[in-house]
């Protein structure tokens, strides 16, 4: 599972299955399968109707069989946070799991992301830091490390996480993603356009839309193009893309109200992604009406 790819969550899945086939009761199987679809969720793998029974109904079978299990409030916490947009609740639940085990790398990293969404983001920095020491091998925990820093502001210690995070595992998505948004911030727009080059690898026309798009017009170009290929399979049950990925491309190719534009659709979607929107990452969109309104709507942005 922690390889984050298509087939490695596949096989991971299958792994849960076997266990519970061998114990139905084990709660860390049940935990594991909710965590496989979380994950599917996040990187727009699944709808949202799909992936929501096939994630609460094994996350409650763990509660059931076991309510002191860090895991599972680990779990509920970051259900809680990215698909119900709950601080509050997220917040209890994580408080819980390290009440139950304080020395859980996933319970730190997980609670050091809400802290940052909730805009604690100096206070976010030594649960990364400690899950880092817990379990140093971790591609997930380095990727979440990443992204306190960027969070944060230290843009360079960033990408040094997340090249780590692509040392450990090449393939890992959210690793790409994250590393491509940190050099386009970096103004180092070459080896943004590679990096996007090796996430689009998998279709030949989104390829050959970025190709093209920076032949005629650079960098920018080149996303513009890709986000307008997407907005075209948007909706398409074998080609469609999630909103917040529209959004993000048309954000690269500086074309600010089309990515609200998307972005208002990924708040309809209740994409699970929307949580990020105080990443530096969107300081172009924050002078934008449109985009407080959506900080708001959130309940991501203080109110005076």
């Amino acid at each position: 599972m922690d390889k984050g790819t298509p087939e490695g969550l596949k096989i991971a899945l299958q792994y849960f299955d076997l266990a519970l086939e061998i114990d139905p009761n084990n709660a860390l199987a049940h935990v594991g399968i909710a965590n496989v679809w979380i994950f599917r969720y996040q990187v727009g793998m699944v709808q949202r109707q799909e992936a929501m029974p096939l994630i609460t109904t094994p996350l409650e079978k763990a509660l059931e069989l076991d309510n002191t299990l860090a895991d599972a409030h680990i779990e509920l916490g970051g259900y809680r946070c990215f698909t119900e947009w709950d601080w509050e609740s997220a917040e209890k639940e994580l408080q819980q799991a390290l009440r139950l085990n304080p020395n859980h790398a996933g319970a730190h990293y997980v609670y050091s992301h809400l802290l940052c969404i909730m805009g604690r983001t100096e206070e976010a920095l030594p649960h990364s830091e400690l899950a880092l020491e817990l379990d140093p091998l971790s591609p997930g925990n380095y990727l979440f490390y990443g992204i306190v820093l960027h969070y944060n502001r230290r843009y360079d210690d960033a990408i040094a996480a997340f090249r780590t995070v692509l040392e450990i595992e090449p393939n890992f998505p959210f690793g790409l993603f994250n590393l491509a948004q940190m050099l386009g911030q970096k103004g180092t727009y070459d080896e943004q356009l590679a990096i996007n080059r090796k996430i689009l690898a998998y279709d030949a026309e989104l390829t050959t839309a970025l190709e093209d798009g920076f032949k005629k017009a650079g960098h920018k170009g080149a996303y513009r193009a890709v986000a307008d290929l997407m907005v075209e399979w948007y909706g398409k049950p074998d080609k469609s893309v999630p909103a917040f990925m529209i959004s993000s491309k048309y954000l690269d190719a500086g074309e600010y109200d089309l990515a609200i534009d998307w972005l208002e659709k990924a708040y309809e979607e209740h994409d699970p992604n929307l949580p990020y929107l105080g990443l530096p990452y969107f300081d172009p969109l924050r002078s934008y009406p449109r985009f407080q309104t959506l900080l708001r709507r959130m309940n991501l942005l203080d109110e005076e």
